[in-house]
């Protein structure tokens, strides 16, 4: 048979297949394939069923039906029964599946030696050997924190949310609701009528946990989206925002401080010298998470605006006359020039 020796590195899949010859084992070809973006943000464990699934189907192309055994330091098979339904598509999953499991040519075996494909990917290291548990791993790295727990609590309360989007007389609307086990009512709300009922699902959610800070509560939802936020994405999208992953969680709360009505500044540049200078004041007509609204200037993203200085008035008096004073407003304009009216 022809053995497969799969590992991964920069997030790409690297493998040897190689196949005993005179009695030891000889290298047929090197194989690597660079993982899917949705691959890379998923746990090890889980990357490296993707990664054997790929190389699988580049050594079928050498070994022309003989028998495959893939060797890992993970439990691609354990992996692919337990968690990965979790992480991926049904759809991926089928054929993860019939690539690795249907055939009745490959073999899934878990090997805690040494694995030649390490060789590839740099500088050989002083081999340890590599002991853990796949399931119990990936649990971990997905958790946002360590009491988190799918199993309901013996102690506590138990609270019920929802979040919902509908369409009522051609006009939508959407809220939100958590609720005790006896059915009273917490806390309950409307939101904006743009919002989806996943987003709304996500709001009941991030109430809840506001309101059950200090105390021991089990929350129960019918929601898929908001449990695999708090087991599955949180924890992906918390690396996300610290930089650890490029892409970024969506937007929950406010980013900005500004209110309409509020007297505001917005960043503008001149052409000629590609200099910055400030333009206003406008006043705030609506705002978003992450940007504000003006008459003059439309949608402005929160990182050009910043707040008016407050309007001064000052009385200079007349050098001809005493009994005169000039009275002025002043106030910040373009460039950072005084305004004088």
């Amino acid at each position: 048979p022809f053995h497969l020796y799969v590992t991964i590195s920069s997030q790409t899949a690297v493998g040897v297949l190689a196949q005993k010859r005179g009695g030891r084992y000889q290298p047929v070809a090197y194989l690597s394939r660079t993982l899917e973006p949705v691959v890379r943000a998923w746990p090890t464990c889980i990357q490296v069923v993707a990664a054997a699934a790929e190389l699988v189907v580049e050594s079928r192309k050498l070994t022309f039906g003989g028998a495959l055994i893939v060797h890992s330091p993970h439990q691609i098979s354990t992996v692919l029964t337990g968690a990965a339904s979790t992480w991926m598509t049904d759809g991926r999953l089928t054929h993860y599946e019939t690539v690795l499991r249907t055939s009745p040519d490959i073999t899934l075996g878990t090997d805690r030696n040494l694995n030649p494909a390490e060789f590839l990917i740099g500088e050989r290291k002083e081999w340890e050997p590599d002991e853990h548990d796949c399931l119990g791993t990936i649990q971990l790295m997905a958790k946002v924190r360590e009491d988190l727990s799918e199993t309901p609590l013996t102690m506590g309360e138990r609270w019920y949310i929802d979040g919902s989007s509908y369409v009522k007389e051609g006009k939508r609307k959407s809220g939100y609701a958590v609720v005790k086990e006896d059915g009273e009512v917490i806390e309950s709300g409307a939101l904006p009528a743009n919002w989806s009922a996943q987003k709304s699902e996500i709001m009941a959610l991030t109430r809840a946990l506001e309101l059950a800070r200090g105390l021991e509560v089990t929350i129960w939802t019918d929601s898929r989206y908001a449990w695999g936020v708090v087991h599955t994405f949180g924890r992906t999208w918390r690396d996300r925002g610290r930089g650890i992953l490029a892409q970024r969680p969506p937007l929950l709360e406010q980013q900005h401080s500004f209110q309409p009505g509020d007297l505001v500044l917005i960043k503008t540049w001149k052409a000629e010298k590609l200099s910055p200078g400030w333009d206003g004041p406008f006043r705030v007509l609506l705002i978003t998470e992450s940007a504000v609204r003006t008459r003059e200037y439309g949608w402005t993203h929160y990182h050009r605006v910043k707040r008016a200085p407050p309007e001064r008035w000052t009385a200079i008096p007349s050098l001809d006359d005493p009994l005169k004073i000039r009275i002025t407003k002043s106030g910040t304009g373009n460039q950072g020039r005084t305004v004088r009216q």
